[in-house]
C-alpha cells in the first residue's frame, strides 16, 4: 500500500470526488483490513449514512480512542434513530385494524380461508351459470347471430391523396441542429479526454509555458474544463487561490498566536508580512475541546502556492498541520481549512 493512494483519496474527498476516492480505497481495504487511516478516508467518502457507520467500526475496532470516530458514529447513529422515530406511531385501543392479523397477505383477515366467503361472494365458482333464466339465451333474441339481416352495402367517395414533399427548409434546420449537438457532445465529452494528456505531458515539460496559458482569461474556462475531468499540470487554476472564496480573518504577526473558528465549507485565511529572507514555521492547532482537522496552505502575492500542510503524524493520530518553509520578502496569504466538520483552531507563526 503506498501513501500516496491515501493521499489521492485524501485529496479527491477535498475536491467532492468520493466515488473516486471509494474507487481507490477499496483495492487497499481488499489487501489490508486492519487500516485504520484507510477505513477512516472511506467512512468520509461514502454518502449512504449505513456504510458510513461500518467503516466508522472498523476505525473504532482499530483505534478504540479516535474521537473524531466516536463523534462522527454517535451523530450518524442519532440521524438514523430520528429517521427511524419519524415513521413510527402507537396504535390505538379504537383501531379497528389492531387485532387483525399482521402474517396474513389475506385482504379478509378474520376469515380462516377463502373458501368461506364463496358463498357471499357474488363472483364465486357455484353462481348459476348463464343460460338458466337468462333472458338474452333464448334463441328469440332479437339481437342473435340469426335474426340479424343482411345490410346494404354503399360505395364509399375517398378524395385522392396528395403526396406531401419534404419541406427544404425544415431539412436545413434539422441539419444544422444536429450540427450543433455534435459539436456539443465533442466539446464537453470527447475533446476533454483527448486534448487532457496531451496537455497534462505539455504542462509536465513546460511549466513555464503553461502558466503563461492558464494566466490567459480566454484559456481559464478550457483549462477549468480539463481540471474538471482529474487533469492535474502545473500552472491550473485550480491550484491558485481565490481570496474572494475565502474568510478574510486579518493580519498575523511573527510570534503573535491567534485564535480561530473555521466553518466547514468556508476557509479562513491570514496576511502575513515578511520583511527579511527567513525560515519560519506555521503551526495550526484544534484547540481543546474541538475536533477540528485543520489543514495549512501557504500562497504568495500571486496567489501561487508555495507550501501546504496536513497531520502532523497519523500513525500518532496528531491531526494538526505544521510546515517550515523558507519565505523571501513579500506577502503571503496563510489559508486554513477543515477536512470534515470545522471547528475552533490556533494559528501561531514562529521564526
Amino acid at each position: 500500500m503506498s501513501a500516496d493512494q491515501l493521499r489521492r483519496a485524501y485529496d479527491l474527498i477535498r475536491q467532492g470526488q468520493k466515488e473516486e476516492a471509494v474507487a481507490i480505497l477499496q483495492p487497499i481495504l481488499r489487501s489490508e483490513r486492519d487500516n485504520a487511516d484507510a477505513w477512516w478516508l472511506m467512512a468520509n467518502a461514502l454518502t449512504d449514512p449505513a456504510r458510513q457507520i461500518q467503516a466508522l467500526n472498523q476505525v473504532l475496532r482499530l483505534r478504540p480512542s479516535d474521537q473524531r470516530a466516536q463523534k462522527m458514529l454517535a451523530r450518524l447513529e442519532a440521524e438514523q434513530r430520528s429517521k427511524e422515530d419519524a415513521f413510527s406511531f402507537p396504535v390505538s385501543d379504537d383501531d379497528p385494524f389492531a387485532n387483525a392479523s399482521r402474517s396474513s397477505n389475506d385482504i379478509f383477515p378474520n376469515s380462516s380461508s377463502r373458501a368461506d366467503l364463496s358463498g357471499s361472494d357474488p363472483f364465486a365458482s357455484n353462481a348459476p351459470p348463464v343460460g338458466s333464466g337468462d333472458p338474452f339465451a333464448s334463441s328469440s333474441d332479437p339481437f342473435s347471430q340469426g335474426a340479424q339481416q343482411p345490410r346494404p352495402t354503399y360505395a364509399t367517395f375517398e378524395p385522392p391523396r396528395q403526396q406531401r414533399g419534404r419541406n427544404p427548409f425544415v431539412t436545413c434546420l434539422a441539419i444544422v441542429g444536429a450540427l450543433v449537438i455534435g459539436c456539443c457532445a465533442f466539446t464537453f465529452f470527447v475533446l476533454p479526454r483527448v486534448a487532457g494528456p496531451i496537455v497534462e505531458q505539455v504542462a509536465s515539460q513546460f511549466p513555464e509555458l503553461i502558466g503563461s496559458l492558464t494566466a490567459n482569461p480566454e484559456l481559464q474556462s478550457v483549462f477549468a474544463t480539463l481540471g474538471a475531468e482529474g487533469f492535474e499540470f502545473n500552472g491550473s487554476t485550480n491550484a491558485a487561490f481565490n481570496p474572494s472564496d475565502a474568510q478574510d480573518r486579518g493580519k498575523i504577526e511573527i510570534g503573535r498566536p491567534l485564535t480561530g473558528n473555521v466553518d466547514t465549507f468556508d476557509d479562513d485565511f491570514y496576511t502575513l508580512a515578511v520583511n527579511d529572507r527567513q525560515s519560519l514555521t506555521i503551526e495550526v492547532n484544534a484547540t481543546p475541546g474541538s475536533d477540528v482537522d485543520p489543514q495549512l496552505y501557504v500562497y504568495d502575492a500571486s496567489y501561487n502556492l508555495v507550501a501546504e500542510n496536513d497531520d502532523i503524524s497519523l500513525s500518532d493520530n496528531n491531526f494538526n498541520s505544521r510546515l517550515t518553509v523558507t519565505l523571501a520578502p513579500g506577502a503571503y496569504y496563510i489559508v486554513i481549512s477543515a477536512f470534515g466538520s470545522g471547528g475552533a483552531y490556533e494559528v501561531s507563526v514562529t521564526r
